[in-house]
């Protein structure tokens, strides 16, 4: 039997009846991430009796590489892989773990480790035992105590080059120092001497000789053969230069045609440019 047919009001009411609101579904909350194991401290090897000490104490073995390279001067900047660890042999600071050197200046180490870089040639693996007193103790903020280094030395930037290659052949830069006789002069690198040389005294020097607009003129180093003279026996620039320097300094100097070969025919002509090391004093 069919079923009677609804009155079209009531089929409007109920096409226009409100539709239940759907369930409201609280999302459960996300897991915590789980925290990464902390990283095992690293063991600190104790300091060989055969390792080698550094003036100050500070104690280190190398692994040399095949390099004839000189090792680092305390103002150069070294390129290096290396850990750093504190006395409880948690990890203080690494180059990055793509295996690319970082570039630090020698003057920004602590002074142990300073110290045994200078004793490392590029090429060379070493590890570093440094005392506490030699290490941070001199800043106010940073690691405290002992620290252990274990350090690759890639390539050491000499400051010497990098100041060869930036300082003018033109005019000497402003901070300069200049004498009364009109030499201008930069010190590239610092000497290890006590002494200066009299106008009379019999010295060792390597030098490069340029004209103002860069012609490079003569070179012992080129020859590789340092040159031996009396101070008396060299243009009026040279000698007054070299007393101003001790062993092992290195200096560009720019010396005026009237301090030069003053105007003297067949000789380098104008105001000319060296660099002068003072290698020994007789």
């Amino acid at each position: 039997m069919r079923s009677a047919a609804r009155p079209l009001f009531v089929l409007a009411m109920i096409s226009c009846a409100p539709k239940p609101a759907p369930a409201t579904v609280v999302p459960e909350p996300a897991p915590a991430p789980a925290r990464a194991p902390a990283p095992a401290a690293k063991t600190i090897p104790p300091v060989p009796a055969d390792a080698r000490r550094t003036p100050s104490g500070t104690a280190y073995v190398v692994a040399p590489g095949h390099a004839s390279a000189e090792p680092p001067d305390s103002d150069d900047a070294i390129l290096v892989r290396y850990e750093l660890v504190d006395a409880k042999g948690e990890t203080i600071l690494r180059s990055s773990a793509s295996g690319e050197p970082e570039r630090i200046d020698m003057t920004q180490l602590p002074k142990g480790w300073a110290e045994a870089m200078q004793a490392i040639r590029p090429g060379d693996r070493a590890k570093i035992w440094v005392t506490a007193e030699l290490g941070y103790s001199e800043q106010e903020t940073g690691p405290t105590g002992a620290l252990y280094v274990e350090v690759e030395l890639v390539e050491v930037e000499r400051r010497t080059t990098l100041a060869r290659a930036t300082l003018p052949f033109a005019a000497p830069p402003d901070d300069a120092i200049r004498t009364r006789s009109g030499l201008a002069y930069v010190v590239l690198r610092p000497g290890t001497g006590t002494t200066k040389p009299g106008p009379k005294t019999r010295v060792v020097a390597h030098y490069d000789g340029w004209h103002t607009d860069g012609t490079k003129f003569d070179s012992s180093y080129d020859r590789k053969e340092p040159i031996e003279f009396e101070l008396h026996q060299v243009i009026t620039g040279w000698t007054e230069m070299m007393q101003l320097m001790v062993t092992g300094e290195i200096v560009r100097v720019w010396i005026p045609v009237a301090l030069a070969y003053k105007g003297q025919q067949g000789r380098p002509a104008g105001t000319l440019v060296f660099d002068i090391e003072l290698l020994e004093i007789r």
